[in-house]
């Protein structure tokens, strides 16, 4: 039996010892800052999501080759919300095969228990003064820059003309109202999976002189997944809150974050990464002095930005995460052919 958060996430406990007779023994040091975990710390252990779905052989492997080693916080973390958007959460909640029939990317019901958290996280990182980064996708209208997108999923293509997705004045890649960014936070707009591929992720987190990231989002073994893999390239510290992800699969949900926690970062629980984050120093970065935009305009952060941002166009309404709509409605104005890091309603 094992400690969730004493072996696999508070780095102030020691491993947990199991006695001949079964039982599993305490030990006598508490992580100072961080939650009281169920064994060695005191609290109520949890199982980790993905065991469930691990033979006998996987987990004797775990533990022989030593995966899962805790990495622990950085002290400059930045929070990265992952594509939480209408395409990927609906517009309400209801059963993922509901939701699927207008918005064909939905995580359901899921989506809707995960903000919650990320509420929480948001809260605590805005009331601590932590930079908060939230990335979206954003194609062009007529789909030319989906490209290797279109090569996978077929759900897009058969949407029915009359769905009740196409009359939605919703755009799929808005992030949803439940987390919806302050003036303060970042919104980058991306192509591909990974928040880092073809973005100014990376600029901005030198900006910010960040060590570390704090990761929630969507979809757990996509562009989560992909982001984390690319931040421990970087040599970022990572962090991913298990109640704040969320897939349309179960099993990619919790095998994602079983590959992440072996090897690229930890996968620690809401209460303790809320606990790290009120125990850090108020305002540790210069963020953005939250200036509200023009009316009618958003700012977004798109390659060659300094951080800050610059007013955006407003694009036309878009149809709730249907491609073959915006894809047929012509080419952009020449004006608006910018380069930018960015993606519409994409398969995560």
């Amino acid at each position: 039996m094992l400690c969730f958060i004493g072996e696999m996430g508070c780095d102030g406990c020691d491993p947990v010892q199991e006695r001949e007779d079964g039982k599993v023994s305490l030990v006598d040091r508490v992580h100072l800052g961080a939650v009281e975990c169920g064994l060695a710390c005191g609290a109520i252990m949890k199982e980790p999501v993905w065991n469930k779905f691990l033979i006998k052989r996987d987990k004797e492997l775990w533990d022989a080759a030593g995966y899962g080693t805790r990495q622990g916080f950085g002290e400059r973390p930045v929070i990265l919300v992952v594509d939480v958007n209408y395409a990927f959460t609906g517009d309400r909640r209801e059963s993922i095969l509901e939701s699927i029939k207008r918005w064909p990317n939905s995580c359901g019901e899921d989506a809707w228990n995960a903000m919650r958290h990320i509420k929480r996280l948001l809260d605590a990182a805005r009331a601590k003064g932590l930079p908060v980064i939230y990335t979206t996708n954003d194609w062009r209208p007529d789909g030319w820059d989906a490209a290797s997108w279109r090569w996978k999923g077929r759900r897009p293509r058969e949407m029915h003309p009359q769905a009740e997705a196409n009359k939605s004045t919703l755009d799929g890649n808005e992030i949803n109202a439940e987390i919806a960014p302050e003036p303060k936070d970042i919104i980058i707009r991306k192509l591909k999976p990974s928040g880092f591929h073809g973005t100014p992720l990376t600029s901005l987190l030198t900006n910010f002189k960040a060590d570390s990231l704090i990761v929630v989002g969507t979809s757990t073994s996509g562009c989560v997944r992909a982001s984390v893999i690319d931040a421990f390239s970087e040599n970022y510290r990572v962090a991913v809150v298990e109640e704040g992800c969320f897939d349309r699969f179960w099993t990619s949900h919790a095998m994602s974050l079983c590959d992440i926690h072996a090897k690229y970062g930890d996968v620690i629980g809401i209460d303790e990464a809320v606990a790290f984050i009120e125990g850090l120093v108020d305002d540790l970065f210069d963020l953005p002095n939250g200036t509200p935009p023009p009316a009618g305009r958003t700012v977004t952060a798109r390659p060659g930005d300094d951080g800050g941002g610059f007013p955006r166009e407003p694009r036309p309404a878009r149809m709730g995460g249907d491609r073959e709509t915006d894809r047929n409605a012509g080419p952009e104005h020449p004006d608006r052919l910018v380069a930018r890091g960015t993606a519409r309603s994409k398969r995560t």
